[in-house]
């Protein structure tokens, strides 16, 4: 029986990996976490029967859980002996310290939380590293990096020569960069093919979420940035590619589903059977196409990477603004416009500091949150 814990239960992929589970035999749920969601956390525990929880204290009187459920931080959660995997599924950096933990402890931990990832990597690398012998262990939830880890399978990373990371474009690959910039929050919402919560759709509408990607295959794989590209792919169904230097190419296909790479990540290092759909179907459906991304259309991709290699403080602060200029769009006070150019002035406005404390890291984060806000005043 494999044991599980989630943080951010009540996020896409804390919900989808609930009925990942609910599918799956042989896997309890010990653990359940959201920030302030107090109604969903209340359905998980009645369904699930965890033995812990925990939520945002000013919620806290608001859950109703048996005498016998026990509330714990997530830090506390994500070190118990008797969780197997801790699923690191919350959006913005409340994914970092429990991650961090986990490793410590030696756990394995599966992660889609991009922003605990992105910012916190050389901590996470680290203690990765050195809890390694102890089994630590990170597993890519997202459906990019699973698809380099499984194409991976059986390879030397001294053979790989590039990686190829493909972006469906988002809502807005069809619009004009006019259109784009007076967009409405419902129209930027519908994507054209993934399921996924609000933030990260309009994060893939920007190609924010994609740079992230990028900078996500740099720490994870340890491979240059010079050696990661990204490609527009309307249809997702490939999802990245492997180049090898004898000329060779891996490619990982499936179903724009995010149910399939959440349940790799539980069933790891086997694979289960998937209620899946027919791929024969969808590829004779379907013609797969590839084109560049367009940086005009599509500024601010471009922008965080080139933060991400400055390594002075810039992405963690770009990272806490979208944070809250991305929620400002979505309840109409802002355009869309609005994102980019504010990420644009952090870029240009900020000051070098030191990335080697987290605590820097984290004060930096928290500096973008502040300069955002103080741009939508």
């Amino acid at each position: 029986m494999k044991k599980i814990a989630i943080i951010g239960s009540s996020g896409s992929i804390g919900q989808q990996a609930l009925e990942v589970v609910d599918e799956l035999k042989n896997v309890e749920i010990i653990a359940l976490t959201n920030n302030k969601n107090h109604g969903a956390l209340n359905e998980q525990i009645k369904k699930y029967k965890p033995k812990y929880f925990n939520i945002n204290k000013k919620y806290l009187e608001q859950i109703n859980h048996p005498s016998n459920v026990q509330q714990l931080t997530n830090e506390e959660i994500a070190i118990l002996e008797e969780v197997d995997l801790l699923i690191v599924a919350s959006t913005g950096i409340t994914g970092l310290m429990p991650t961090i933990a986990a490793l410590e402890a030696g756990k394995k931990v599966a992660i889609a939380n991009k922003e605990s990832l992105v910012i916190g990597g050389p901590f996470i690398k680290k203690k990765l590293d050195e809890k390694k012998e102890m089994g630590a262990q990170l597993i890519p939830i997202d459906s990019e990096h699973s698809a380099i880890w499984q194409c991976m399978a059986g390879e030397s990373w001294a053979n790989v020569e590039s990686l190829i990371i493909t972006a469906s474009g988002g809502s807005l690959i069809n619009r004009s960069i006019e259109d784009i910039n007076t967009i409405s929050p419902a129209s930027a919402l519908k994507h054209p093919n993934w399921s996924m919560g609000d933030k990260i759709t309009i994060d893939s509408a920007t190609l924010f979420n994609k740079a992230l990607e990028v900078i996500e295959a740099n720490i994870l794989f340890d491979i240059q940035f010079d050696k990661i590209y990204a490609i527009i792919h309307r249809e997702s169904i490939v999802h990245s590619i492997v180049h090898f230097i004898d000329g060779s190419s891996k490619a990982q296909l499936g179903h724009p589903d995010m149910k399939i790479p959440i349940q790799y990540a539980i069933s790891y290092p086997e694979r289960e059977r998937f209620s899946s759909q027919d791929i024969i179907k969808l590829l004779n459906e379907k013609q797969l196409s590839f084109e560049p991304i367009d940086h005009e259309k599509f500024p601010i991709y471009q922008l965080v990477i080139d933060a991400a290699k400055r390594s002075d403080g810039t992405l963690p602060a770009l990272l806490g603004a979208d944070e809250i200029l991305v929620n400002a769009f979505l309840d109409g006070k802002c355009e869309f416009g609005k994102i980019y150019e504010v990420q644009n002035k952090i870029y240009n406005e900020w000051e070098s500091s030191d990335q080697l404390q987290i605590d820097n890291v984290l004060n930096a984060y928290q500096w973008g949150e502040n300069f955002a806000k103080n741009c939508l005043d």
